[in-house]
């Protein structure tokens, strides 16, 4: 089976920032996550396209993907020509918040731009006794 992956490339502002949110809600949505799981999901993904789009100018651009894994893992990447600034230090107390919410996420600098890439997993639920 091909991977599928989702993507979905947005302006840098925060009219869309609830778009790319709902994206990755959905889609974790159909993978199977509980409703915390979900929440966890929008929360994270809103955090960090809000601050790419506090970085951004006028004609930046969000480029998001979005990759439902194999046992319940979702890997979404977020992308920008956002200056890194606009995002949280890896030891302050915003990016302890994101961490909280992911299994791992990290930022990634390229020559066009700043990237985070998180990977949340679906909560497994037990199975209850007959």
């Amino acid at each position: 089976m091909a991977e599928q992956v989702a993507r979905l490339s947005v302006p840098a502002s925060g009219e869309w920032v609830s778009v790319v949110r709902t994206a990755a809600a959905s889609i974790a949505a159909r993978m199977g996550f509980d409703v915390e799981g979900l929440e966890d999901v929008r929360l994270a993904v809103g955090e960090v396209a809000g601050a790419m789009v506090a970085g951004a100018n006028s004609d930046s651009v969000m480029d998001c993907e979005m990759r439902p894994g194999a046992n319940g893992m979702l890997e979404v990447r977020i992308a920008s020509t956002a200056a890194r600034a606009a995002l949280p230090e890896e030891d302050s107390f915003a990016w302890a918040v994101l961490s909280a919410l992911v299994d791992e996420a990290r930022i990634e600098d390229s020559d066009t731009g700043v990237s985070v890439r998180m990977r949340i997993t679906r909560p497994v639920v037990a199975s209850r006794p007959a």
